[in-house]
């Protein structure tokens, strides 16, 4: 596993990770389902520490903050690919957003 900074690259990836409209919901409640490449490309211009996370060259996961304050983060859209879901990638990602808010 691989965390890095968003690229523009991976927007079109993002894009496929929630699979139906209620996955589209818990990770990007104000979105339109299919997820479209501008409503990811707004949300990371709007926030801020856009994460994705690669397994073997492939992006599997994606997180950001949608409020950082002294003290205090919240952490936004979370989205782990269907078929990673288990395999520790999202404790993963959380770990290192949890990381980077401390």
């Amino acid at each position: 596993m691989y965390l890095r900074e968003v690229r523009e690259d991976d927007i079109p990836k993002i894009c496929k990770l929630p699979k139906t409209r209620e996955e589209l919901f818990y990770c990007f409640p104000r979105a339109t389902f299919p997820l479209s490449e501008a409503e990811v490309s707004q949300g990371i211009e709007k926030r801020t520490d856009s994460t994705v996370v690669e397994v073997a060259g492939r992006v599997v996961a994606f997180a950001n903050f949608y409020r950082w304050e002294e003290g205090l983060c919240s952490i936004g859209n979370v989205v782990v690919a269907s078929d990673a879901r288990g395999s520790g990638v999202g404790s993963y990602l959380i770990n290192h957003m949890l990381a980077l808010g401390f």
